[in-house]
This record gives C-alpha cells, sequence and structure tokens, in this order.
C-alpha cells in the first residue's frame, strides 16, 4: 500500500519493494511520498526515487546509446533536489544530497538544478553543505560553464574568512570546505597567494588553547595541500619548511604536529618533482 494513511512500516517496506524490483510504473507513488510526515518514510521513498531512477537511467542509456534526457527522471531529479534543500531532517537533505551519483550528472548539470546546488551550499547542517559541494566540485568539468563563476566566487568568500580575524569555528568550516576543493582539484584560488595568508595565520605564537588546535590542523592540511596543487607559482618553499619545523618542534599536540610534519613532507615532494600520489605508489 503507497496511501499516504497507511501505517509507517508498511510504506517503508512497500518502498523497500519497490526500489529492489525496480517499480519504475510505480515511481508517482514515490514521489507523492518525498512529503509524508514521518522521516523514515521520506527517506525510504528518497532511496527509492534514486535508486529506481538510476537503474532506469543506466537501462535507457545503453538501449538508445544516446546523451537524451529522460522527462520521467529530469522531473524526478528536480524534486530531489527540491527535497535537499526543504525538507526539515538533516539526514534527509543529506541523504539526497549523497545519493544523487554519477549517473545523474547530465541531469544535475541543468542550470536550474546547479543553481539549486548553490542553494544547498548555504545549509546550516555542515555535512549538508560538504555534500552539495562535493556535486558541485564533481560538476565542474561537466558544465564549467554555469558552475566556474559561482564556484569562484564562494571560494574569494571562504578565503576571506580565513584571512580576515573571525571566530575559530567558522575560520575552520572555510578551511574545511577550501581542502576539500583543493583534495577534488578544483580549487580555482592562486596558490601562492593562499599560501602567504596561511604564513601569517600559522605563527605558532597564535596557538593559544585546545579550541584552535583543530583549526591549526586544518590550516596545516590546507598548507600541505596547496603546496602539492599542480601550480607553477608558490611562496617560496624554504620559510615554509622552517615554519613548518619550529611548528613540528613546539606544536602543542600530535595532531598539530603530524600535520607539520605533512607540510615538511609536501616541500620535500615538491622540490624532488615528486607527485604526492607517485610516492605513494613507490611506497606500496
Amino acid at each position: 500500500s503507497f496511501e499516504p494513511s497507511a501505517p509507517q512500516e508498511v510504506l517503508v517496506e512497500s518502498l523497500a519493494i519497490m526500489a529492489t524490483c525496480n517499480y519504475t510504473q510505480r515511481l508517482e507513488h514515490a514521489m507523492h511520498l518525498l512529503r509524508h510526515e514521518d522521516t523514515a518514510v521520506r527517506a525510504a521513498a528518497v532511496t527509492a526515487c534514486i535508486t529506481i531512477c538510476a537503474a532506469h537511467t543506466k537501462a535507457t542509456s545503453s538501449a538508445q546509446n544516446s546523451m537524451r534526457l529522460d522527462n520521467t527522471v529530469t522531473m524526478m531529479v528536480e524534486r530531489l533536489l527540491d527535497v535537499a534543500i526543504i525538507d526539515m531532517s538533516a539526514d534527509i537533505r543529506r541523504h539526497v544530497l549523497k545519493g544523487l551519483d554519477k549517473v545523474f550528472d547530465p541531469y544535475l548539470s541543468m542550470p536550474d538544478n546547479i543553481a539549486t546546488i548553490f542553494l544547498a551550499y548555504h545549509d546550516s547542517d555542515l555535512s549538508c553543505s560538504e555534500e552539495s559541494l562535493e556535486l558541485l566540485c564533481r560538476l565542474l568539468p561537466v558544465h564549467p560553464a554555469h558552475i566556474h563563476q559561482g564556484l569562484s566566487k564562494l571560494q574569494d568568500e571562504l578565503f576571506k574568512e580565513i584571512e580576515e580575524r573571525n571566530p575559530v569555528g567558522v575560520t575552520l568550516a572555510a578551511a574545511r570546505r577550501l581542502n576539500l576543493m583543493m583534495e577534488r582539484g578544483t580549487i580555482l584560488l592562486s596558490c601562492k597567494q593562499i599560501e602567504r595568508v596561511l604564513i601569517d595565520k600559522l605563527n605558532p605564537q597564535g596557538i593559544a588553547g585546545p579550541s584552535t588546535h583543530p583549526l591549526f590542523v586544518e590550516l596545516l592540511r590546507l598548507l600541505c595541500n596547496s603546496i602539492e596543487a599542480p601550480s607553477t607559482q608558490h611562496e617560496d618553499l624554504n620559510p615554509i619548511c622552517k615554519l613548518a619545523v619550529t611548528i613540528a618542534k613546539e606544536g602543542p599536540s600530535n595532531q598539530i604536529r603530524e600535520a607539520a610534519f605533512g607540510v615538511i613532507r609536501a616541500v620535500m615532494r615538491t622540490k624532488a618533482g615528486v607527485p604526492k600520489n607517485d610516492q605513494l605508489q613507490s611506497q606500496q
């Protein structure tokens, strides 16, 4: 039964069966349940919609051997993205964003959907915001024309939050997000600019207490990622290495000292012209 008034356990089980059996003809029932009052039902509806649409997309693209978008999937992706910004539960919003994998990229790359993902980035829940950022990083090579400008503006704002004197929590969130984009190869800022600011921010005297330790670890990770980014312009690596050595010696926690050693290793790899991935492979 897919009647909204049916017991919660009946609806959840029915939706699970629908997803397992790929009942495309019942997809409309699942769509209506995306706004059910029960969180478990909405979560099951999201899973059913994503699972069935993914299977349908793979089957039709293989059969037609074309990139033509399916109207049903187009509509469903739009509905799911609506859920990702309006659902009351952060778990549901995150479930949607995490579930929309690469098979949906042609649909997610539509301008209106990209605009919705940018809205989801401003979610008050950090994990939802970061999931939307993951999507934008993944979609940048697919449709740079619609993402590059927005992502560049976003990175400028995050960098400004690090550069200015902000509360620890604000700076930490900004550093985490820039690290995510750096690790996905979608950073659009100048590495030299990032490194110049981080050298100033990572003054060992600024490690005031335990509450600042996670921030220093994240800033050291960002410095490490920037040094190893494929850029032709970096700050002078010698002062960076000296700073990292000082922090590795005097850092007040194991996490900070280990992150500083990561910067030292990054400097050595960069000076030797050895990409990080190549070194990892040689060690295995």
